[in-house]
Protein backbone atom coordinates (compact mmCIF):
# COMPACT_ATOMS: atom_id res chain seq x y z
CA UNK A 1 0.00 0.00 0.00
CA UNK A 2 1.10 3.50 -0.85
CA UNK A 3 -0.44 5.27 2.11
CA UNK A 4 1.90 6.34 4.85
CA UNK A 5 1.05 6.15 8.54
CA UNK A 6 -0.33 9.43 9.79
CA UNK A 7 0.60 11.08 13.02
CA UNK A 8 -2.25 11.21 15.54
CA UNK A 9 -2.65 14.91 14.68
CA UNK A 10 -2.71 14.11 10.94
CA UNK A 11 -5.23 11.33 11.41
CA UNK A 12 -7.64 13.65 13.21
CA UNK A 13 -7.33 16.22 10.45
CA UNK A 14 -7.92 13.57 7.77
CA UNK A 15 -10.98 12.24 9.60
CA UNK A 16 -12.34 15.79 9.95
CA UNK A 17 -11.89 16.40 6.22
CA UNK A 18 -13.56 13.11 5.27
CA UNK A 19 -16.44 13.87 7.63
CA UNK A 20 -16.84 17.23 5.86
CA UNK A 21 -16.89 15.42 2.49
CA UNK A 22 -19.55 13.02 3.76
CA UNK A 23 -21.64 15.94 5.05
CA UNK A 24 -21.43 17.66 1.67
CA UNK A 25 -22.46 14.46 -0.10
CA UNK A 26 -25.34 13.90 2.31
CA UNK A 27 -26.51 17.44 1.56
CA UNK A 28 -26.57 16.63 -2.15
CA UNK A 29 -23.51 18.74 -2.93
CA UNK A 30 -21.81 15.89 -4.77
CA UNK A 31 -19.47 18.01 -6.90
CA UNK A 32 -18.17 19.87 -3.84
CA UNK A 33 -17.84 16.61 -1.92
CA UNK A 34 -15.88 15.02 -4.78
CA UNK A 35 -13.46 17.95 -5.03
CA UNK A 36 -12.81 18.05 -1.29
CA UNK A 37 -12.43 14.28 -1.12
CA UNK A 38 -9.95 14.25 -4.02
CA UNK A 39 -7.94 17.03 -2.34
CA UNK A 40 -7.82 15.06 0.91
CA UNK A 41 -6.77 11.89 -0.92
CA UNK A 42 -3.97 13.75 -2.72
CA UNK A 43 -2.21 14.30 0.60
CA UNK A 44 -3.58 11.35 2.60
CA UNK A 45 -4.60 8.37 0.46
CA UNK A 46 -6.65 5.99 2.62
CA UNK A 47 -9.10 3.15 2.04
CA UNK A 48 -11.82 5.10 3.86
CA UNK A 49 -11.21 8.12 1.65
CA UNK A 50 -11.31 6.16 -1.59
CA UNK A 51 -14.43 4.28 -0.45
CA UNK A 52 -16.13 7.61 0.25
CA UNK A 53 -15.04 8.96 -3.13
CA UNK A 54 -16.51 5.84 -4.72
CA UNK A 55 -19.83 6.39 -2.97
CA UNK A 56 -19.85 10.01 -4.16
CA UNK A 57 -19.17 8.94 -7.76
CA UNK A 58 -21.80 6.20 -7.47
CA UNK A 59 -24.40 8.69 -6.21
CA UNK A 60 -23.56 10.98 -9.13
CA UNK A 61 -24.07 8.11 -11.57
CA UNK A 62 -20.41 7.91 -12.59
CA UNK A 63 -20.02 4.16 -12.23
CA UNK A 64 -16.64 3.89 -13.97
CA UNK A 65 -15.07 6.38 -11.56
CA UNK A 66 -16.86 4.71 -8.64
CA UNK A 67 -15.47 1.30 -9.59
CA UNK A 68 -11.96 2.77 -9.84
CA UNK A 69 -12.24 4.42 -6.41
CA UNK A 70 -13.46 1.18 -4.82
CA UNK A 71 -10.59 -0.69 -6.49
CA UNK A 72 -8.13 1.75 -4.92
CA UNK A 73 -9.79 1.42 -1.51
CA UNK A 74 -9.51 -2.36 -1.74
CA UNK A 75 -5.86 -2.11 -2.76
CA UNK A 76 -5.17 -0.20 0.43
CA UNK A 77 -7.43 -2.43 2.56
CA UNK A 78 -8.55 -5.69 0.91
CA UNK A 79 -11.16 -6.32 3.63
CA UNK A 80 -12.79 -2.86 3.62
CA UNK A 81 -16.48 -3.79 4.03
CA UNK A 82 -17.98 -0.59 2.60
CA UNK A 83 -15.76 -0.75 -0.49
CA UNK A 84 -16.54 -4.45 -1.03
CA UNK A 85 -20.28 -3.85 -0.65
CA UNK A 86 -20.38 -0.93 -3.06
CA UNK A 87 -17.97 -2.59 -5.51
CA UNK A 88 -20.39 -5.50 -5.67
CA UNK A 89 -23.35 -3.18 -6.30
CA UNK A 90 -21.52 -1.19 -8.97
CA UNK A 91 -20.33 -4.37 -10.71
CA UNK A 92 -23.83 -5.82 -10.68
CA UNK A 93 -25.34 -2.61 -12.08
CA UNK A 94 -22.75 -2.67 -14.87
CA UNK A 95 -23.72 -6.25 -15.75
CA UNK A 96 -20.46 -7.68 -14.41
CA UNK A 97 -22.01 -10.62 -12.59
CA UNK A 98 -18.80 -12.61 -12.12
CA UNK A 99 -17.01 -9.63 -10.56
CA UNK A 100 -20.04 -8.87 -8.37
CA UNK A 101 -20.12 -12.48 -7.19
CA UNK A 102 -16.40 -12.35 -6.41
CA UNK A 103 -16.85 -9.19 -4.31
CA UNK A 104 -19.77 -10.83 -2.50
CA UNK A 105 -17.66 -13.91 -1.74
CA UNK A 106 -14.83 -11.71 -0.44
CA UNK A 107 -17.27 -9.81 1.75
CA UNK A 108 -18.61 -13.07 3.17
CA UNK A 109 -15.06 -13.95 4.33
CA UNK A 110 -14.64 -10.64 6.19
CA UNK A 111 -15.58 -10.93 9.89
CA UNK A 112 -18.93 -9.18 10.26
CA UNK A 113 -19.10 -8.72 6.48
CA UNK A 114 -22.29 -10.50 5.50
CA UNK A 115 -25.09 -12.20 7.39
Amino acid sequence: PVSQPLSPKGRGEEERKLLRCRELADAGRLADARVECEQTLASSPTADGYALLGVIHQAAGNLDAAAEAFRKALYLNPTHREALTHAELVSRSRGQTAAADAYRARLARVPGGES
